[in-house]
Parts: C-alpha cells; sequence; structure tokens
C-alpha cells in the first residue's frame, strides 16, 4: 500500500467516508486504507481471511 500512496498520492480521502462512520465510539481503522484494501483485494481476488493476512503479514501489499 506504500508503493500504490508513494505513486498516486492518497487514494482515498477519509473525509469521504465520513458519514458511514459513527462519531462516538471505538476508533476504526481509517476509511481510505479500508477501501484501499478492498481495490487490492478485488485485483487478487482474495478472500476476506486471505486479504486479511496480506494485510498483517505483507509489508509489500
Amino acid at each position: 500500500m506504500t508503493r500504490v500512496r508513494d505513486a498516486l498520492g492518497p487514494v482515498f480521502d477519509d473525509g469521504e467516508f465520513a458519514g458511514w462512520f459513527a462519531a462516538e465510539g471505538r476508533g476504526a481503522v481509517p476509511p481510505g486504507l479500508l477501501a484501499l484494501v478492498c481495490v487490492l483485494q478485488a485485483m487478487e481476488d482474495l478472500t476476506d481471511r486471505d486479504a486479511a493476512d496480506a494485510v498483517r503479514t505483507r509489508m509489500d501489499w
């Protein structure tokens, strides 16, 4: 994700997703990051579990 961000700049702005998240409660993963993970998951045809593993273990993803 760092490579994508470095090459393209911020792909998704968190402000675009502000209406989807509650203002109160426990903090969440930044929505722009979550959107980028969803795009990469679709591009690599990964299951949710495989995408979660990639986020945890693969710095190049």
